[in-house]
């Protein structure tokens, strides 16, 4: 179709540069929607090499950890219109590689695992019952690591307690600063 000089005003008052063209994206192969054909194997994009160093170290951890290259004949990528092979634009050396990633592959037992691991980390460090149950048995730890006598317990559970802000503390004075001066120092001539 060529491209006409007239102009049409559209609905919302914009001017249409192609009145009788129909709007469509172009097909783009959809990388981040790639999975493995397995549904008992998990798939991940890493890192191959980065900085002005090419260094390896994230592609070796993930390694480490257990993944490994995923290959394209194991992948395919989930569209609108189902699932497809990988395109051969995205695979080097029997890899599925796209610039500075790879797609790596691990069994999903292991990966879920990882996934709870961290989940379950990041809830005891930061959910508050979870940091004062946690702060809890260190203070407990500590005290029975210094040796403390039974007999001495209760007047020590009495006075420490486990610290978690915004508990009991006084709230903190909004106007703290206000006596501050919040403007640069004039440059003196």
């Amino acid at each position: 179709m060529a491209m006409t000089n007239q102009i049409v005003r559209r609905s919302d008052g914009e001017k249409d540069p192609y009145p009788n063209v129909t709007a469509r994206p172009l097909q783009m192969p959809d990388f981040g929607n790639i999975r493995a054909k397995n549904p008992q194997v998990a798939v991940r994009w890493v890192n191959r090499a980065v900085g002005v160093a090419q260094s390896t170290q994230r592609l070796d951890e993930m390694i480490f950890a257990g993944f490994i290259p995923a290959r394209p004949d194991e992948c395919e990528i989930v569209s609108e219109h189902g699932a497809k092979p990988v395109p051969a634009s995205l695979i080097k050396d029997g890899k599925i590689i796209r610039g500075d990633l790879i797609l790596l592959k691990i069994d999903r037992a292991s990966y879920d695992g990882a996934l709870k691991y961290n989940w379950d980390r990041a809830i005891s460090r930061l959910h508050p019952s979870r940091q004062l149950a946690t702060g809890r048995q260190q203070l407990q730890k500590a005290v029975a690591e210094k040796g403390v006598p039974r007999s001495v317990l209760p007047s020590i559970n009495s006075k420490l307690q486990a610290f978690r802000p915004g508990t009991e503390e006084k709230p903190a004075d909004p106007h703290f600063l206000d006596g501050e001066v919040d403007e640069l120092p004039k440059k003196e001539d």
